[in-house]
């Protein structure tokens, strides 16, 4: 019965000690995306980077209404990019996560459109089957 309890007595120090480790601050980031009259865009690439090594921390891409949210960041100093082909892409200012910022608001993200060009150019040689062609 004494090492039924010592055993008890163990399970129960062990488990506060594993959740103790698991209670890291974790945040929230939420925004918008939207072009230079404002209005939401769908479907663009939004990416939260961390400021000291410009590493990816996680990626979303924005719903109907421009909205984009990263979920369990741990604390630290980051960065937010967004990008919609055919528009410019938008960088944020620098945010810090910590304990007494937990739930981070940015200004809305805009893109600017911008034109985008495509050029062909033929190649020097084209291989056939039968014969060889040079340009």
């Amino acid at each position: 019965m004494k090492t039924f309890y010592l055993n008890l007595f163990f399970l129960f120090i062990g488990s506060g000690i594993a959740l103790a480790q698991d209670t890291e601050v974790q945040a929230t980031v939420i925004g918008a995306v939207t072009d230079e009259q404002k209005k939401p865009l769908d479907y663009a690439t939004v990416a939260l980077f961390n400021q000291a090594d410009s590493s990816l921390v996680k990626s979303a891409i924005t719903d109907a209404s421009g909205k984009f949210q990263f979920l369990q960041i741990k604390p630290g100093n980051y960065y937010v990019k967004s990008s919609l082909m055919g528009y410019s892409t938008s960088k944020s200012n620098l945010f810090k996560i910590d304990a007494k910022n937990l739930h981070i608001t940015l200004r809305d993200l805009r893109l600017n459109s911008g034109k985008t060009s495509a050029r062909l150019k033929s190649p020097l040689q084209s291989l056939y089957l039968s014969e060889k062609q040079t340009n």
